[in-house]
């Protein structure tokens, strides 16, 4: 925050005035199996679950290989969980020309991850999120 307030003042701008409040943010835990994770989907749809994430070379219905495969608590976003599939697969089987993924995997960090070792990301189109 000092470093982005130093920045503002260098350009002529207003530094931010600094967070009063912490938030705290209540997690669950399943007494049963605490390594999974608390899924929600909707008001009515809200359980613990697992997230199964697969690697596949081209479409896994057409050729069915499974290149590698992680299991995570559900409450853990996609676009965390892939960094270490992609390697693992890097690892075993080597490096692809090109990933395809779907829409919970299209970040920047990715993205830039995936352009920064020379490999073609293939996401699908998202229409802009603003008012306009």
């Amino acid at each position: 925050m000092k470093e982005i307030n130093e920045d503002r003042v260098n350009r002529g701008k207003k530094p931010l005035a600094p967070k009063a409040t912490t938030e705290t943010k209540e997690v669950k835990e399943s007494t049963t199996d605490p390594e999974s994770g608390y899924f929600v989907k909707n008001e009515r749809e809200r359980l613990f679950a697992y997230s199964y994430h697969t690697a596949c070379d081209k479409t896994c219905d057409k050729n069915g290989f499974v290149l590698g495969a992680v299991v995570e608590p559900s409450n853990i976003h996609d676009s965390q969980v892939f960094a270490d599939l992609f390697e693992k697969i890097k690892t075993q089987i080597g490096k692809p020309s090109a990933v395809a993924l779907d829409a919970g995997y299209k970040t920047l960090h990715i993205s830039k991850m995936l352009i920064d070792d020379h490999i073609r990301p293939v996401m699908p189109y998202t229409r802009p999120q603003t008012k306009k």
